[in-house]
Parts: C-alpha cells; sequence; structure tokens
C-alpha cells in the first residue's frame, strides 16, 4: 500500500470519522451533541450509539435521529 499525497484525490465514498456515543440516561444532551455533529461542515462521518439499558428517552431520540 503506497501513502497518498496531496495531489491525490479525495475518496469522498467512505467516512473519514467514526463518532461513538454511550447513551446510559443521555437524553438531557443527547440532542445537543447530534446538533453538534450535524452542524459541522465535514459530513463524511458515521455516529455509532451504544445503549445500556437507559430508563428516560435517550433511546427514543437515538431512534429518532437515524
Amino acid at each position: 500500500m503506497r501513502a497518498s499525497s496531496p495531489s491525490d484525490p479525495i475518496d469522498r465514498s467512505h467516512p473519514i470519522l467514526f463518532i461513538g456515543i454511550p447513551l446510559f440516561n443521555n437524553a438531557g444532551t443527547l440532542r445537543r451533541a447530534l446538533d453538534g455533529i450535524l452542524s459541522q461542515t465535514e459530513q463524511r462521518f458515521r455516529v455509532l450509539m451504544s445503549d445500556d439499558g437507559s430508563t428516560d428517552d435517550t433511546v427514543a431520540i437515538a431512534e429518532d435521529a437515524r
């Protein structure tokens, strides 16, 4: 595999960033976190969320964000 150089074309078909968000009763801040991520100019990312049994609205907010 060769190293890329600044003159190489950018492959825009794959994410360049993976963002992990742990979700345990995080409803109070989750929307704000997702809004912050979505407002970035770079849009080649994937958000990975993991919930560990939340009892608030966290899961509903995460599902709504899909």
